[in-house]
């Protein structure tokens, strides 16, 4: 069975955590996640307003680090950089106009940032 897992970049704390828990108040959602500052574990709940959700791949990186949606890669075989997005119904690895099936490529892979955390990387890419 297929692993389902969420994590969240927060635009208003600027952090990245992980979902937890989801809420419905009014019939709108509220993401609850933990999340690192500093060596400080916290939590928080922030509305869908605020966040960006990204769902685990099902998938590891050539060194067994769980792959997400918004990941960036290092592709040892190609030389580029490539960011993970969810397109037309599967996971890929984009690279400006070239995309490949992620897991098709995911042996070469390697997760070194998020493009929240690491939006230089892609730009070097």
């Amino acid at each position: 069975m297929r692993e389902i897992e969420f994590r969240v970049w927060d635009y208003t704390w600027e952090v990245l955590g992980q979902v937890t828990d989801v809420e419905f108040i009014d019939g709108k959602p509220f993401w609850h996640f933990d999340f690192e500052i500093k060596g400080t574990s916290c939590k928080a709940r922030s509305s869908s307003l605020c966040v960006e959700i990204s769902q685990y791949t099902g998938l590891r990186d050539k060194n067994g680090k769980k792959i997400f949606e918004g990941d960036i890669g290092w592709d040892e075989f190609r030389g580029e950089y490539n960011e993970i997005i969810f397109h037309e119904g599967k996971f890929i690895a984009e690279c400006e106009n070239i995309a490949y099936d992620l897991w098709e490529v995911t042996d070469d892979i390697e997760v070194i940032g998020n493009k929240w955390e690491n939006p230089d990387l892609l730009e070097a890419g």
